[in-house]
Parts: C-alpha cells; sequence; structure tokens
C-alpha cells in the first residue's frame, strides 16, 4: 500500500491575491507614500514590493516609492518595516493604470510589565534552525543548493509535549537559492510545524530577486532547473486543465477516496468536469470536485503523484495555473514536499 503523508503549505497568499490575467499588454505604474500612522513621519528605507514577484523597492527620504513596468492582475501589495506592523493590501491592477497610494504604518505596541527571558543554548538554537531548515527548506536536490543568509533574524520556539515548531521574524528573511537562481527576500507571517509528522502550514510574503551571473553555464543551468522545477507543478496541473490539455501534458487524474487512491484504485475523471466558469469579468475558473484527487504526472524522465482534497467549497484558479485561494487545497504526496527550494515567481 503507498502511504502519504498529508501536509498544508500555505504559502503566503491571501484570498484572492495574484490573478496574473495578462502578462501581455501595457505596464502600469505604482507609486505612494509611507508614513508613520501616529506621527506624521516620512518612513524611509521601507520594503515595498508585490508578493510572489521580482517587482519590489524601497521608500526614499520623502517615503515616497514608485515601480514601474507592472502587468495586468491582482496582487497583494505588501508594506514592510521594522518596528511596524505589517500592510498587506490586495490591488487589482489594468493595463497602463497608474496608481498612487499613501501608506500609514501602525507602530508595533510594545509589551509592558514583567517579561521573564530564558536564554536558549546555542546547541538548542541550532537544533531548531536545523528543524526550521528541512521543514522550510526542504529535503529536495534543490535544497541542498539553498542557504538562509541571515538565520539570526528567526526566533525558533520547540514545543516538546506536542513536537512542534514556532517560527517568527520581525526583519525580512533572506534565502539564497543557488539551484534556481533566485535571492529571495521573504516575510514570514506564521509558521506552524509539526517536526515528527512533517505537516503544518506557513504564509510567507516573498520578493524575487534573479542572480547575476557572466557564466553561460550557470544561466543555462538555472533555466533548466527552472522549467524542472515547473513540469510536473500544481501550478503546471492547474494551468493545463484551465487551459483543456491535460491529457496533452502528461496528467491523469483519478477520484475516490483516500484509501482506494493510495491504493492505487479510483475511477478516471476527465479534467473538463473539474471546472465550473466564475464570472463574467473574472478571467478565473472554480475547481470543484467531491472526495480526493489523485494526480498522476508521467512527463519526460519523471513519473509523479500527488493527492488533493477540497477543504473549501471551491479553488479559485487563474488563466496561468496561479491558485488564487490556497487553503482551499490540502496537498499530499510529490507536490507537499515542494517547499521554498522549489518555489518560483509567478511570472
Amino acid at each position: 500500500m503507498k502511504k502519504f503523508l498529508f501536509l498544508v503549505i500555505i504559502f503566503l497568499l491571501t484570498s484572492m491575491n495574484v490573478q496574473l490575467s495578462a502578462q501581455q499588454g501595457g505596464k502600469a505604474i505604482i507609486a505612494g507614500q509611507v508614513i508613520d500612522a501616529e506621527t506624521g513621519e516620512l518612513l524611509e528605507n521601507v520594503n515595498v514590493f508585490l508578493s510572489f514577484t521580482t517587482i519590489g523597492t524601497s521608500t526614499l527620504k520623502n517615503g515616497g516609492f514608485k515601480m514601474i513596468n507592472i502587468p495586468s492582475g491582482i496582487f497583494d501589495l505588501i508594506v514592510s518595516h521594522v518596528g511596524y506592523e505589517q500592510h498587506v493590501e490586495t490591488t487589482q491592477i489594468n493595463e497602463s493604470d497608474s496608481l498612487y497610494y499613501e501608506i500609514k504604518l501602525e507602530p508595533k505596541i510594545l509589551q509592558t510589565g514583567e517579561i521573564e527571558v530564558v536564554a536558549e543554548s546555542p546547541i538548542e538554537w541550532k537544533k531548531n534552525l536545523n528543524r526550521f531548515v528541512k521543514a522550510f527548506i526542504g529535503k529536495t536536490e534543490n535544497a541542498s543548493e539553498c542557504k538562509i543568509l541571515n538565520p539570526e533574524v528567526l526566533d525558533l520556539i520547540f514545543n516538546e509535549d506536542i513536537d512542534t515548531l514556532v517560527a517568527s521574524s520581525d526583519s525580512v528573511l533572506i534565502v539564497e537559492n543557488a539551484a534556481l537562481g533566485y535571492r529571495i527576500y521573504i516575510i514570514l507571517d506564521r509558521f506552524i510545524w509539526n517536526i515528527d509528522q512533517d505537516c503544518g502550514h506557513y504564509v510567507i510574503y516573498p520578493r524575487f530577486e534573479e542572480i547575476q551571473s557572466q557564466m553561460s553555464e550557470e544561466m543555462s543551468k538555472w533555466s533548466e532547473n527552472r522549467q524542472r522545477c515547473y513540469k510536473g507543478s500544481l501550478k503546471h496541473f492547474l494551468r493545463s486543465i484551465q487551459s483543456g490539455i491535460g491529457d496533452e501534458e502528461n496528467f491523469k487524474i483519478y477520484a475516490g477516496t483516500l484509501i482506494k487512491l493510495g491504493t492505487g484504485q479510483g475511477h478516471y475523471v476527465d479534467p473538463q468536469e473539474l471546472l465550473l466558469m466564475s464570472g463574467i469579468d473574472m478571467p478565473v475558473r472554480k475547481l470543484i470536485f467531491p472526495d480526493y484527487l489523485r494526480i498522476e504526472y508521467g512527463g519526460k524522465f519523471q513519473y509523479n503523484e500527488s493527492i488533493i482534497n477540497l477543504r473549501e467549497e471551491y479553488a479559485l484558479i487563474d488563466t496561468i495555473g496561479n491558485l488564487l485561494n490556497p487553503l482551499s487545497l490540502e496537498i499530499s504526496g510529490f507536490w507537499a514536499q515542494k517547499r521554498v527550494a522549489e518555489l518560483l515567481p509567478l511570472y
């Protein structure tokens, strides 16, 4: 009997965050100013970016910022600064838009009263960091080429009674992925992980930056690895059924109970049976299915299986395969092992 360990990974998305309906068409501009909500002070060096993209900047001395060449779609605009509450605003970008935002950041409220601080031993902290890296970065081939550049910004608490690790950070976590050629700046919104069962969830807001290289061999390696990460992935699957070419892209879908699917049984499902249209003005579709689905991918040089289950009424998919409400799916099998080391930008 095949065993599937269930894993819910919540990658950083709010309920409707990344509907990239068109990389084509005109390019928009987002500009604005960031100020202290209490004092009115103009805030410099504030991180401003669109989650899951390479688009981002920092505010100037006058608190101003500007981002250009933004494709049409719906994005999470993230504004983050040490000592302030994080600002997340979902924004819809239309062709050739020029949008302006005045963003007021709320200072974080400091806890008062007696606080008992117990210093964690270096040995224990390193042990927790190792737990975090395996859960967060993953254990794949790509993971061996990933490095957290500033692990000291992490607060790590391990509860032995329930074998659970909780991680948090007030700073931006920087991950360098030498396998895919990205440096990723990550705001860690939450992280809760059961170490023994290797399951849990985390919410992150990442900004991607391409690593520059003058070596054609290295750039070719990154391109090949990025394509390999995409092939057979959840996004590849969702994009293929959205386009009606699931079979052509070497995906097979089977429905049934978890027990039947885990033993290789289940009945074949036509991808077109899973999707419903979702509004005239929204280029998204609803994914609806009963029970569980086993998705088999048989691409060139690889084969993998994953199982998904709906945790909400439906899952929303945009035209290029982005899952717009990630809390809607519970994932196990191959896809559940793909973590930050396999993370790609939306476009």
